[in-house]
């Protein structure tokens, strides 16, 4: 039997005893009443507004963000997902810089 080359290729999480590599900075779940779609994607900055991506009319991230609220501070990207019964909402930190000059 051959060693197993890391190099060579891609190796398994679990198999090894590497750990996958984390995807989400924070995960909460939510009722979100009234909230359209099934999938969406937003950013929450830190001065508190929350930028719609894409995402079906009608969406409210509010009631995500505030189920993320005490996981991770803004800002964030997130991507929200419908189960059932309960919203799924996955956030990734990141840095945001103002842009100045004349457009």
């Amino acid at each position: 039997m051959r060693p197993i080359d890391p190099g060579s290729h891609w190796l398994e999480a679990g198999i090894t005893g590497l750990a996958r590599q984390r995807e989400w900075d924070a995960v909460a779940t939510s009722d979100a009443p009234g909230t359209a779609g099934d999938e969406a994607e937003f950013v929450a900055l830190a001065e508190g507004q929350l930028l719609i991506g894409r995402s079906p009319d009608g969406f409210d991230p509010e009631p995500l963000a505030v189920a993320l609220e005490g996981a991770i501070d803004r800002p964030y990207r997130a991507l929200a997902v419908r189960h059932p019964e309960l919203w799924t909402v996955g956030a990734t930190a990141i840095e945001t810089a103002d842009l100045l000059g004349p457009w």
